[in-house]
């Protein structure tokens, strides 16, 4: 019977597969002036025979699922459970919009499931003036358990995670660098507003997403609130919009959220760019600028930037494949600093994500850029 259901059958394997090209093996491409074509990358010798790789072009082919905050993108919300067994007991159903963080991750089956720590929900507007609702959160606490982050089969899922890579400050009074994750810990600097850095993973701490800067120390993302948008257009709030009693030097002077939150700092979005640089702006083999350069993007030109980092203050973007004179090439180029611009965000990518970060996804705020080349730049 051709309706009949059947039941799924589950087949683990063990192998190897190939992840990416080492360094090493990249740069000895670049010295060699192949600058990692296809040709040199997919061959190898034996036995005075050329043997074709199964992987078939400069990769990455896989790529990690992170740890770090997510947030729930599904209509409606996901279950919490106290195992990773997903016919488990349910320990509350996060709703769409909580943040929460990923310890852990395996695959069961058809699933991937994390292991995760889920902070109380912020404090309502409505009610942030109410005592007893601010003592019943603060005794809430975080819950331990697992989620289903995705369907590993189809790749579809459910949440999204805070991006990683490129940032700006946006809050008027600047971003404190501390030593420690937690707010309390000893300060190291300020980034002021403008400032580019690059985020490498980030936590939860007081009901803060926080950010590890690439050259050391944590800095606030932003202050997630409870999905109900702010009636204040003030950007100088104080800590009554929720932010789970973090201290309130770290939770004034942002930019108001859809969700009620502050954002302290914006990710640089992935997407399209276009080229506002008139001289030829180079686009060079690795992320460093002082790599060779494969070769030269004109006025005008549209590019699509699938990662974002940050390099002596400068935000560098690596590009999807481009198409130029030299053939398919593939590379990095600088997009902008805090006083000039050298290419500008002009849409999503072919996946519809244009939040930003290191290409692992979005974490649904969304921030304009606007000016042209050499005008300061205004998030």
């Amino acid at each position: 019977n051709s309706k009949r259901k059947t039941d799924k059958v589950f087949i683990q394997y063990q192998g190897w597969i190939s992840l990416q090209w080492t360094d090493d093996h990249k740069q000895q491409e670049h010295n060699s002036g192949n600058g990692g074509s296809n040709d040199a990358m997919t061959h190898k010798k034996s036995n005075g025979r050329s043997i074709p790789y199964a992987d078939e072009d400069e990769g990455p082919w896989t790529e990690p699922v992170t740890l770090g905050v997510y947030r729930i993108n599904f209509n409606g919300g996901l279950p919490l459970r106290k195992t990773s067994d997903r016919d488990s007991q349910v320990l509350d159903v996060l709703e769409r919009g909580r943040h929460f963080e990923v310890l852990e991750t395996s695959v069961k089956e058809d699933r991937v499931r994390a292991r995760c720590l889920v902070p109380p929900p912020p404090i309502s507007q409505g009610n942030s003036s109410n005592g007893e609702e601010k003592e019943r959160h603060r005794s809430a606490g975080y819950q331990n358990g697992y989620i289903s982050l995705a369907n590993a089969v189809s790749g579809s899922t459910g949440v999204s995670p805070v991006p990683l890579g490129a940032y700006v400050a946006v809050a008027d009074c600047g971003c404190p660098v501390t030593e420690g994750a937690r707010l309390d810990t000893k300060m190291r600097e300020v980034l002021v507003r403008g400032t580019c850095f690059e985020v490498t993973a980030t936590r939860i701490e007081e009901g803060v997403v926080r950010g590890l800067v690439a050259w050391g120390g944590f800095v606030s993302l932003f202050a997630p609130g409870s999905g109900v948008p702010s009636k204040s257009s003030n950007s100088n709030t104080s800590n009554s919009n929720g932010t789970n009693g973090a201290k309130q030097n770290f939770t004034k002077h942002g930019n108001i959220r859809a969700d009620g939150g502050i954002n302290f700092a914006m990710p640089v979005p992935l997407g399209q760019y276009s080229i506002i640089y008139p001289h030829g702006l180079p686009v060079t083999a690795g992320f460093s600028r002082h790599t060779p350069i494969k070769t030269k993007l004109k006025l005008d030109d549209i590019v699509e930037v699938v990662e974002t980092r940050v390099e002596d203050g400068k935000v560098r973007g690596r590009l999807s494949a481009i198409i130029c004179a030299a053939g398919i090439s593939r590379g990095w180029i600088s997009i902008f600093d805090p006083s000039c611009r050298w290419a500008k965000f002009v849409g999503r990518d072919s996946s519809g994500n244009g939040n930003g970060g290191s290409g692992k996804g979005a974490s649904g705020h969304r921030h304009s850029q606007r000016g042209t080349s050499g005008r300061k730049l205004d998030f």
